[in-house]
């Protein structure tokens, strides 16, 4: 599993796999997948099925991609954010209110643009990344600025006004003779 920044961790990555748990570990990996990223030793069976699981919590990240390459990759997300964008190769279902969202993403290995199997670095798995942008919606300061810089704009606007129309004028008030 690759994760660009582990600083957002708040527990370990435990996968569960077939009926046993595998703690996950950091590692160099650089393979055609991934150059670093957390792994686990599981035992597989060519040819047989591999299911897995894993539930990750992740404090201060922005944006949250995942890459399917599973013949089925089903990835569900339900953070407590209620401004996602959703990003990426497909759009998910979805449900969002007030406390938050649930995503749930389904992706098949025919919908790709790349193998289930290679050797090389030639495929752009990037492409059919998807997940979700945790977007802040303006907040009080954007606001104020906002306030701000429209309060300065209406005010020149008035002197302007005032200028063109003085501008304007002129000339009546030069052919006025008083005595």
């Amino acid at each position: 599993m690759e994760l660009a920044d582990s600083k957002g961790l708040k527990e370990e990555i435990n996968m569960a796999c077939k009926d046993s748990s595998v703690t996950l570990n950091p590692s160099l990996v650089d393979n055609a997948v991934m150059k670093e990223g957390f792994i686990a030793p599981v035992a597989v069976s060519a040819g047989k099925e591999i299911q897995f699981s894993s539930s990750i919590i992740i404090n201060g990240s922005e944006q949250l991609l995942f890459t399917p390459v599973g013949k089925e990759t089903i990835v569900k997300l339900s953070p407590a954010w209620p401004d996602p964008i959703f990003t990426g190769g497909q759009l998910p279902d979805h449900r969002i209110n007030d406390n938050g969202f649930v995503a749930t993403w389904k992706s098949l290995a025919h919908t790709r643009n790349f193998p289930q199997a290679w050797k090389e670095r030639r495929y752009n798995l990037q492409s059919a990344s998807f997940g979700a942008d945790l977007f802040i919606p303006v907040n009080g300061y954007q606001k104020t600025t906002h306030s701000v810089k429209y309060a300065i704009l209406c005010i020149l606007l008035t002197f302007a006004a005032f200028f063109i129309i003085e501008t304007v004028n002129k000339n009546q008030y030069t052919h006025f003779n008083m005595p």
